[in-house]
């Protein structure tokens, strides 16, 4: 199964490398992450630049991540809140103004520690995955899925896994998958 996705996806990637013929433009792009109760919440952005490129269907480039995430403990009273940083690089490949694919990696400072061991205060996401994008004359949308192929215990991304599996002894367990709406604005 696997082979033959990866074979497809070749195919459709050599077919758009051969066809094209002009220089996209440089792009500033960003997603936002929030999230917001009673209990606390989150607000992020993370900035993408877009280099410019030989095929329009290749948007590449670097990206930071910043997000501050705050709590509110009810039974003692007591508020924390922290922020996450970092930075990483990112490759999407748009196929007729419809579908992307893509591939997004991150370092990020985080103090979170989910599994009470010393570890290390950066940790490294690796998403793959795709989705929609849409173009209108300088505004582009991507609404995607993406699978955190590291799924680090400590990733600060934990918290918007939506998708959960159950075995056969009846335990969950989260999947390392999210959701990303990215918007980027051409230069």
């Amino acid at each position: 199964m696997i082979h033959r996705f990866l074979l497809i996806a070749c195919t459709l990637l050599s077919m758009h490398f051969v066809n094209a013929q002009e220089d996209s433009r440089p792009e500033i792009g960003f997603d936002l992450a929030m999230g917001f109760s009673k209990n606390g919440g989150n607000i992020g952005i993370g900035p993408k630049f877009k280099f410019a490129s030989y095929n329009p269907n290749i948007a590449w480039g670097p990206s930071v991540r910043f997000q501050h995430v705050w709590a509110n403990n009810f039974l003692t009273g007591q508020s924390t809140s922290y922020s996450i940083y970092g930075g990483g690089a990112f490759l999407h490949y748009r196929i007729d103004n419809i579908v992307y694919l893509g591939t997004e990696v991150e370092f990020l400072h985080t103090p979170i520690n989910y599994t009470f061991v010393d570890s290390p205060s950066w940790v490294p996401t690796a998403f793959i995955g795709g989705g929609l994008s849409k173009s209108w004359d300088f505004f582009r949308i991507n609404a995607g899925l993406f699978y955190d192929v590291i799924n680090h215990d400590n990733s600060p991304f934990r918290s918007s896994y939506f998708l959960s599996k159950t075995d056969g002894s009846g335990n969950k367990a989260l999947l390392p998958l999210i959701y990303r709406f990215s918007f980027f604005f051409e230069l």
